[in-house]
């Protein structure tokens, strides 16, 4: 009988199905969690654009430090799109 490795706790197990690929229905959500939902996104402590240090918001998804530098970043990605277009 072939082992194969679980995608859930990384053990060795003998699948009772060709396509299965964890040990356990524990497992299975495990691994589905792992490749959809990745890390918890991390909260950023600088500006994307100008490098100062975000201050007053503790948002995980905040990435500039004011709408200035949104604008910034935006146009520069515009710029560099049409630039390799």
């Amino acid at each position: 009988m072939v082992t194969i490795r679980c995608a859930g706790c990384s053990s060795q197990f003998v699948p009772t199905r060709p396509t299965q690929r964890t040990c356990s229905p524990t497992c299975r959500q495990r691994a589905w969690r792992r490749r959809h939902r990745g890390l918890p996104p991390q909260p950023r402590d600088h500006c994307a654009s100008c490098g100062q240090p975000l201050l007053g918001s503790n948002s995980p998804m905040r990435r500039y430090c004011d709408n200035r530098c949104r604008v910034r970043a935006y146009r520069e990605r515009l710029a560099s799109r049409r630039a390799t277009a």
